[in-house]
């Protein structure tokens, strides 16, 4: 998945570093969706490592967001 552009929103997230200016509570516009029923937006729960994030996909549920370092 790729970014391309977010917008901010509030939610809370025990983890709050964040990886190239990303945060929890921001949805992430993607490019490529994990399944033809998910949506083109992705909410970012929790940074779970330094190129990972869990986000939710409306019509997906959690998905694992791995960014290439």
């Amino acid at each position: 998945m790729q970014l391309l552009t977010t917008q901010r929103n509030q939610a809370s997230c025990p983890q709050t570093t964040s990886f190239k200016g990303l945060q929890a509570g921001e949805w992430i516009h993607l490019e490529e969706v994990p399944s033809t029923f998910a949506h083109h937006e992705g909410l970012l729960l929790c940074q779970v490592s330094k190129g990972e994030w869990v986000m939710w996909i409306p019509e997906h549920g959690e998905h694992l967001l791995k960014f290439s370092l």
